[in-house]
């Protein structure tokens, strides 16, 4: 499994509401735009809701293919180095090879 990567953008006017530009996963699907982000195994009550919504607004993470967020599966340590590299804002260079390469020689 993959963590999605793309851009995220969240709207001035309303920062509930998020974009995102269309992303690509690593077996070559596609997800187009779709307006505001919803997961559907985080409802409403959900504990990590907000935090899960920050992360997605501040581009740290983006879900699964299918509208999943898998909120309860243990994380890999290449979606691990994604986070970290994007929320500290290191630049990353294109690699051949796995998703995750840019992320984890990021330094």
């Amino acid at each position: 499994m993959s963590l999605l990567l793309g851009t995220v953008v969240a709207s001035a006017a309303d920062p509930e509401s998020v974009e995102t530009n269309e992303v690509t996963v690593e077996a070559g699907q596609t997800l187009p735009s779709s307006g505001s982000v919803q997961f559907s195994d985080v409802g409403a009550g959900h504990w990590a809701k907000t935090a899960i919504q920050t992360a997605v607004s501040k581009g740290y993470v983006s879900g699964y293919p299918g509208g999943k967020f898998k909120p309860e599966q243990a994380i890999t340590r290449g979606e691990f180095m994604k986070m970290v590299v994007t929320a500290l804002g290191l630049p990353t260079e294109a690699a051949e090879g796995k998703w995750y390469e840019p992320y984890v020689m990021a330094g």
